[in-house]
């Protein structure tokens, strides 16, 4: 008597438009993305401060290389107090070295230190920086900020340079 009625569903269809659009950029992205990287990658050779080869008829003195290398102190003091050495090899070698400086004075005893520096030696144009591994990053700054206008080219050393020159 009552027959049931069957009952269509509608089955929604994927918009297959926008998929494919969306596949398009993203493949068009990655191939352009990996093209830049390779653009991007940059092998630097060894500092050239740190090469030294020996004399040779156009320099027959050993490089300078001076080092400075810039600690904060383990003692108890509320205050911090940092110690920082310049030392330098070549045909006279010697190093100057300052303790227990507070942080408000390092950066007038760095800029003295390196201004004595510069006029004993003054065609040196590069140093090789070293922190010890509790100086903050803000110190680094610092520390840079009173190099940069006296001795222009600034290598960075790892904490690792400060053990091994016995500091």
């Amino acid at each position: 008597m009552f027959a049931k009625k069957k009952v269509h569903r509608h089955v929604g269809e994927i918009p297959l438009a926008p998929i494919i659009d969306m596949l398009v950029c993203v493949i068009f992205f990655l191939i352009l993305s990996t093209t830049f990287t390779e653009y991007n990658k940059v092998s630097l050779p060894p500092a050239s401060s740190s090469i030294y080869s020996g004399p040779t008829a156009e320099n027959p003195k050993p490089p300078l290389s001076p080092h400075l290398y810039v600690k904060l102190e383990d003692n108890k003091q509320e205050e911090k107090q940092f110690s920082f050495v310049l030392k330098w090899s070549g045909e006279s070698p010697d190093q100057i070295a300052r303790k227990n400086i507070d942080e408000q004075n390092l950066n007038e005893n760095l800029k003295q230190v390196l201004s004595d520096f510069k006029a004993r030696f003054p065609k040196e144009k590069s140093i090789q920086l070293a922190l010890g591994f509790n100086v903050s990053y803000q110190k680094l700054v610092s520390v840079m900020d009173q190099i940069l206008p006296i001795i222009p080219d600034v290598v960075l050393e790892s904490y690792a340079d400060i053990l091994q020159a016995g500091l």
